[in-house]
């Protein structure tokens, strides 16, 4: 996981996720080029996703928040989603100790990392500052209550 830390206290958070088979530092030179101002006092956080074994990818080994058997909903394995959104659960719980509420953190990411944010942030229990998806998709639609 990679940090970048603003120049006081931290009193937001926007957790940053990668895409299939890239790790923490694809995304880590982003927020020089998003050019906020350092006065809102924002920390990014780049986790990287475990490696696993990709279906769709000839069972190669990747960095993934998740396994995709194949194209489309019916590929999505629902037992690695929510296995990682348990780990994103719990860097959110990190922010709020370090003292950034969960109305103050955002939740982003590409491609699979921008899915796994919407899915985390729809679901999670408190409301966040908001939700990034870049690229990505909304993952086992289906259970999501109205």
């Amino acid at each position: 996981m990679l940090e970048a830390e603003p120049p006081g206290p931290a009193s937001a958070s926007v957790i940053l996720m990668h895409g299939l088979g890239a790790d923490a530092g694809d995304l880590y030179p982003l927020p020089p080029v998003l050019g906020l101002p350092s006065d809102l006092h924002v920390r990014y956080v780049f986790p990287s996703a475990p490696q696993m074994r990709v279906s769709i990818n000839m069972g190669m080994v990747m960095p993934a928040w998740y396994d995709i058997r194949s194209l489309g909903p019916e590929g999505q394995d629902e037992s690695t989603i929510r296995r990682a959104t348990g780990w994103i659960d719990e860097l959110i719980a990190r922010e709020v100790d370090r003292g950034v509420p969960a109305s103050r953190i955002v939740l982003g990411g590409f491609s699979q990392g921008g899915a796994m944010a919407l899915f985390t942030g729809l679901r999670y229990p408190q409301a966040l500052a908001g939700v990034i998806c870049m690229s990505g998709y909304l993952l086992l639609s289906d259970t999501l209550d109205a």
